[in-house]
């Protein structure tokens, strides 16, 4: 069994979301699947396209979003770093 050295508990969650990665760049969907106060771990289709920064929107809840970036990539999978302020803020009627 592995040493777990994340300083916050993550939660297993389910949730549809959304990276946005900025204005004329496609929105991509992914399901997080799990989450804690500093960071979380995200799965796609292909992580290959994915830019080191990114706000990822969670859909299921009011359009919340994070700041991101990316501490590792594995297979379809992200483990991010939620970031202080969000970089790239999707505009309000982005239709995602």
């Amino acid at each position: 069994m592995g040493f777990d050295r994340r300083r916050k508990t993550r939660r297993l969650i389910d949730v549809s979301a959304k990276l946005f990665t900025g204005v004329d760049a496609p929105v991509w969907d992914c399901v997080v699947m799990d989450i804690s106060e500093n960071g979380a771990r995200i799965a796609l289709d292909s992580v290959d396209e994915i830019p080191e920064q990114f706000t990822l929107l969670l859909v299921s809840y009011g359009h919340t979003s994070r700041a991101c970036r990316v501490v590792w990539r594995a297979g379809r999978q992200l483990g991010v770093r939620f970031e202080a302020a969000a970089s790239l803020s999707p505009p309000i009627n982005h239709p995602y």
